[in-house]
């Protein structure tokens, strides 16, 4: 069954609140607030999750913004606190969606011979729902149902609360993956940049093990191209760059000198004097 619609009103006019988001972030604000309108709308039709390393994934890949760039993430934040988005919602489940964003969605998918949302995402009264929409109530996890009951045994409480929230471990699945992927990407950019390419997969295996988020990883990276320029990883053609393995287990990011200045060895003016005669030598004077 299809969940996202393949368009959505734009109005001519911007209410306050996105003019706001214009006046502080500039025509990139705009544009990533209907960027994210448009990741709403294509996938879920009402609502998007969202947390700080789906917006680095999401700046990325569908704003086209620079390695490390998560103004996605600051501005989302913003349309939060101004009202834009629900902020209850967001707090609670970890999504992105607003009244007027379903009002939108029902009014579209209205024409459809049945379509689905989440009760506990409702953010509209029940009659204002097309009938041919079905509110799934099945998969609402309530901490309530969690709780430990008498007479029950631990097995029986592990099968009921699978059976209560199958939602629950898909999300945590999805979150996992996005958390992988995010890794993936990470090692991947750090692989480019590192001047000596050997053994990747035991650099891949030093790499999970980390666990690299978006801060340590702009720190590695920084630290890679700072210690390009030292004397030691350019002579010989670099045959004394570390192994990215040995570079990354031994936290290499975090040495004190990352870059070292090429100093030349004086020479002695007994040295200098016999250059000088062998250039007039050269040059036949």
């Amino acid at each position: 069954m299809k969940t996202g619609i393949d368009y959505f009103p734009l109005d001519c006019y911007m209410d306050k609140n996105m003019e706001l988001i214009e006046a502080q972030f500039g025509l990139k604000g705009f544009a990533i607030m209907i960027k994210l309108f448009q990741l709403i709308y294509s996938e879920k039709g009402y609502y998007c999750e969202w947390n700080e390393e789906i917006a680095l994934l999401f700046s990325r890949r569908n704003c086209n913004l620079m390695t490390g760039d998560n103004i996605a993430f600051e501005i989302a934040n913003v349309a939060i606190k101004k009202g834009i988005f629900s902020e209850e919602k967001y707090k609670k489940y970890g999504i992105l969606t607003s009244e007027e964003i379903q009002k939108t969605y029902f009014e579209i998918v209205k024409r459809r011979t049945k379509a689905e949302i989440q009760k506990e995402y409702l953010l509209i009264s029940k009659e204002e729902i097309p009938q041919n929409v079905y509110i799934n109530d099945k998969n609402v996890c309530k901490n309530a149902e969690n709780v430990n009951r008498k007479g029950q045994s631990k097995v029986k409480e592990r099968k009921e609360s699978k059976n209560i929230c199958p939602s629950e471990e898909v999300c945590e699945n999805d979150v996992e993956k996005q958390k992988e992927m995010l890794q993936q990407k990470y090692f991947d950019l750090f692989w480019e940049k590192y001047p000596k390419k050997m053994a990747k997969k035991e650099a891949q295996k030093a790499w999970k093990q980390i666990k690299v988020e978006q801060k340590l990883y702009q720190e590695i990276c920084q630290a890679v191209e700072k210690q390009k320029e030292q004397y030691d990883w350019q002579k010989q053609k670099g045959q004394y760059v570390p192994y990215p393995s040995t570079w990354l287990r031994g936290e290499r990011w975090k040495d004190s000198s990352c870059v070292e200045i090429k100093t030349q060895i004086p020479q002695s003016p007994e040295k200098d004097e016999k250059l000088e005669q062998w250039k007039k030598l050269v040059n036949g004077e």
